[in-house]
């Protein structure tokens, strides 16, 4: 077999005229630019061959896709490729690329493999096939095959292979510029043929790609936990909000948020002097009020009896209204808990309003998981599913919940709707977790191929841009 390097080294025609070999490889070339559709010069192109070779059919197939596809046949301008003989001319030149170089049948070395080049030859009873690769640039871009009643000549020969050199590239190039605008992109950023020395890689890729479309319908198909994710937060069973007794200033402020206290501790106190001095006034009026109704007394008079006794009543109202605000201005824990939120250790002299909310208090006795669940997932939630959360504080080891109840109503919750879940601790919460920190939840929902919730996530944003855009 002839290396395919030996039909890229210029040479001199052997032919049996140089000059009548010149100027018929000259016609076969103008017949192969001629033509205003490709397959009509290159069918004329190849006719032209099997005259100038005197052989009963010359074709000619590319390389595409690191295949060859067979393009024409002389003297047959419409041909299947499903017909027997475009399967055997096919089968025939893909040997040859296969194998990289000239071959033909019968071969005069024994060590090649021609099956295909002879079942094409006693299927057409021929006495000679013979095929060339031929080359644009460095890269082996089709074959042209001949099949001939009777054996080939050297002169024969000769001509095939100036053939190859000077005229099929020439028809190669022709079909490039033919081909459709995407084919021309396509060449553009992958070039087509095959690097010279460069070994078939056509069943590997094959291979290769089906075992790619076999594991990705193998993954798509895999069954798998679908889940909701969702941030989460822990918080107390019970939780309180402390809010302003009285309307006052802040005197003195004992805690921040993340402090422990216990039952009764003092939280923050209230400048309560206003309410001393008016406790005091009011001391002295029932003091006077307490001489008058002696005197009253002492002189038997029932009305003036009668209406220090009442005054007296008001002003010991008004002293038990002030000593219960002034027991106000301490506020205190409910109970043993955690501070949530509420710094207020710098707004101490600040003014604040009755009901005004001063911190967040929870109880560190039980714990409850609230995850926000994006409005488009709410529908996938229900009370009895099980799930894990993953906190900042036990990073290593999720914490298994399940859900108790879910929000009928949306909150905006960091510039998106979101519905709160209340779910509980299934084995309870470790040291390491308190109220206030939060996570991850992974919410099971059920069992879905991967496709299917790769589909469902797709197509619901899918719609959700399309009703943006077109409505």
């Amino acid at each position: 077999m002839q290396s395919i390097s030996e039909h890229v080294t210029p040479h001199t025609p052997v032919l049996a005229g140089a000059a009548s070999g010149a100027l018929q490889l000259l016609r076969l070339t103008t017949a192969a630019l001629g033509g205003e559709r490709f397959y009509e010069a290159v069918t004329d192109a190849l006719s032209g061959m099997a005259r100038g070779l005197n052989v009963r059919r010359v074709s000619v197939g590319f390389v595409v896709r690191d295949r060859i596809r067979l393009e024409a046949i002389s003297d047959t301008p419409d041909f299947s490729s499903r017909q027997p003989v475009a399967r055997l001319l096919g089968a025939a030149m893909e040997e040859t690329l296969t194998q990289g170089g000239a071959l033909s049948w019968p071969s005069p070395d024994a060590a090649l493999d021609t099956a295909a080049h002879e079942s094409l030859a006693r299927a057409n009873e021929r006495a000679a096939v013979e095929s060339i690769p031929f080359l644009l640039g460095d890269r082996i871009v089709g074959v042209l095959l001949l099949e001939s009643d009777t054996p080939l000549t050297p002169a024969q020969s000769s001509l095939l292979r100036d053939l190859a050199l000077f005229v099929a590239p020439v028809l190669a190039l022709r079909w490039r510029l033919d081909a459709p605008v995407a084919g021309r992109w396509a060449e553009a950023l992958q070039p087509s043929g095959r690097a010279l020395d460069q070994p078939r890689r056509g069943p590997r890729r094959r291979v290769l790609l089906g075992a790619t479309v076999a594991l990705t319908a193998l993954g798509l198909a895999w069954p798998m936990s679908y889940q909701v994710v969702a941030p989460a937060q822990i918080e107390g069973a019970t939780q309180r909000t402390i809010a302003a007794p009285i309307d006052g200033f802040i005197a003195t402020v004992e805690v921040k948020p993340g402090t422990k206290v216990a039952q009764g501790a003092l939280l923050f106190a209230f400048d309560d002097r206003d309410l001393r001095l008016e406790a005091e006034k009011w001391r002295g009026e029932l003091a006077q009020l307490d001489k008058a109704y002696r005197e009253a007394m002492a002189n038997d008079s029932a009305a003036k009896i009668e209406v220090a006794r009442h005054k007296f009543e008001q002003a010991q109202a008004a002293l038990d209204l002030v000593q219960l605000q002034s027991q106000r201005t301490r506020v205190v824990a409910p109970y043993d808990g955690l501070i949530l939120s509420g710094d207020l250790s710098q707004s101490v002299g600040a003014p604040v309003k009755r009901g005004q909310e001063l911190a967040v208090f929870a109880s560190e006795q039980s714990f409850r998981v609230v995850a926000r669940v994006a409005e488009a997932a709410i529908d996938e939630i229900r009370p009895g599913q099980h799930g894990r959360v993953l906190f900042a504080g036990a990073a290593t080891s999720p914490l298994e919940v399940r859900v108790v109840r879910v929000a009928p109503v949306a909150t905006v919750f960091e510039g998106a709707n979101v519905f709160e879940i209340e779910a509980e601790l299934v084995a309870g919460a470790p040291a390491a977790v308190r109220a206030g920190v939060s996570g991850v939840a992974r919410i099971d929902v059920e069992r879905r191929a991967v496709g299917v919730v790769l589909w469902q996530d797709a197509s619901r944003w899918l719609g959700a841009l399309w009703w943006r855009l077109i409505g």
